[in-house]
C-alpha cells in the first residue's frame, strides 16, 4: 500500500491529495488536476468486499449457527472492516508526512536545520552489581532526544540536492526535575535553540515530532510563537509525524546512547541519577555526535491560563 501512494495519481486509492482532502473545510482540502479513472486490485476495497462476502455467507446459514456465535462473528467482521479502513488511512498519512520531511531536507539551506524531537523510553537506573531486591521498584529517568540535521554543503544560500551530505548532531536533555509535558518541552526547546545559536550559524529551524499531547497542543504552539519574537533563531515550520514513523533517527541515537551507558556500567560504574547518565554518555570519548545535559523544570511556574495562537494559518499534513 505505501509503495503505491503518490501525491498525484489517477488511481483514487493512490492519490494522497484526494484521499486526505476534507470536503467540509477549504483549509484542509485541495483539488486534483486529473481524473481518477484507474483502479488497483491490490489497494482497492478487495479486503472490504471479502469481509462483506463473509457477512453474506453468515446470513445465508443463519439457521445453522447459534445466535450468540452468529453475533460474535458479525461483530468481529465489522471490526475488521473498520480496522482495514483505518490502516489504509494510516498508510496514506505516513507516506504524505514522509514527503513533507523530504521536501524540507531538499530545500534545506546552510543557515537552516531540521530538528526531530522525541521522548525516549524512561531509563531505569542500573548498578554494576545489584541485588534482586534493588532490581524491582525502580523509578525511570526521563530523557528527551533532539536530532539536529544540517547540510554539509558548501553552496552558500542555494538549496540542498539529493547528492548533498547531511550532518546530524544529537542533543540529549535528562530530566532532573519535571514531567514529560509541554512545559518541559518548551524549556528544552529554548535551551536547544540557545545552544544552536552559540555552536552553529543556524538562523532558521524546522521542527518535527509525533502527535503526542506534549507536542501537539496549543500551549506549546503559542510558546513557539512567542519564542520567535524574542529569539535569534526562528521556527519556520512544525510538522507532526504519524505513529510509528518519522522518528527513526531519534530511535537510532537512543539505542546508541543506551549501549554506551550499559558498557559504562559494565566497567564498574553505577548509573542511578541524571548526573550519572550525563557522565556515562560523555565517558570514554562519549557517543559520537551526542551532547548531554541535565535540566530541571519547575512545573509550578507554568501558566494555567488558556493559551491561543494568534495570526496562525491553518496547516496540516493530513
Amino acid at each position: 500500500m505505501k509503495g503505491h501512494v503518490e501525491n498525484k495519481s489517477k488511481c483514487a486509492e493512490h492519490c494522497s491529495t484526494y484521499s486526505l482532502s476534507d470536503p467540509t473545510s477549504k483549509c484542509f482540502s485541495d483539488k486534483c488536476d486529473h481524473d481518477h479513472d484507474q483502479s488497483c486490485d491490490d489497494c482497492s476495497t478487495t479486503g472490504v468486499l471479502r469481509i462483506q462476502f463473509m457477512l453474506d455467507a453468515v446470513s445465508s446459514v443463519r439457521k445453522a449457527i447459534p445466535a450468540d456465535i452468529q453475533e460474535e462473528i458479525t461483530h468481529d467482521l465489522q471490526i475488521s472492516t473498520l480496522n482495514l479502513s483505518t490502516w489504509k488511512a494510516h498508510c496514506i498519512r505516513t507516506v504524505h508526512q514522509e514527503q513533507a520531511r523530504r521536501d524540507v531536507l531538499l530545500q534545506l539551506k546552510s543557515h537552516q536545520c531540521l530538528i526531530v524531537m522525541d521522548w525516549a523510553m524512561k531509563f531505569l537506573p542500573i548498578k554494576h552489581r545489584e541485588t534482586q531486591a534493588d532490581f524491582y521498584g525502580k523509578k525511570g529517568i526521563g530523557w528527551h532526544i533532539s536530532s539536529v540535521i544540517t547540510t554539509s554543503q558548501i553552496l552558500g544560500e542555494s538549496p540542498a540536492t539529493p547528492t548533498d551530505k547531511f550532518d546530524v548532531q544529537t542533543f540529549v536533555h535528562i530530566l532532573q526535575l519535571g514531567t514529560q509535558g509541554w512545559f518541559s518541552v518548551a524549556h528544552i526547546l529554548t535551551d536547544l535553540l540557545n545552544q544552536l545559536s552559540v555552536r552553529t550559524t543556524v538562523k532558521e529551524v524546522f521542527l518535527k515530532s509525533d502527535n503526542a499531547g506534549c507536542y501537539h497542543c496549543a500551549p506549546l504552539l503559542s510558546f513557539i510563537q512567542h519564542l520567535n519574537s524574542c529569539s535569534s533563531i526562528k521556527v519556520l515550520q512544525y510538522n507532526f509525524s504519524e505513529a510509528q514513523s518519522g522518528k527513526d533517527i531519534c530511535d537510532a541515537k537512543t539505542a546508541h546512547c543506551k549501549m554506551h551507558m550499559i558498557r559504562y556500567s559494565g566497567e564498574g560504574h553505577d548509573i542511578v541519577t541524571p548526573q550519572d547518565m550525563r557522565a556515562a554518555l560523555h565517558a570514554n570519548g562519549g557517543v559520537k555526535g551526542v551532547l548531554a545535559s541535565v535540566v530541571s523544570v519547575d512545573r509550578g511556574q507554568s501558566t494555567r491560563e488558556k493559551n491561543g495562537v494568534q495570526n496562525s494559518q491553518h496547516q496540516s499534513n493530513e
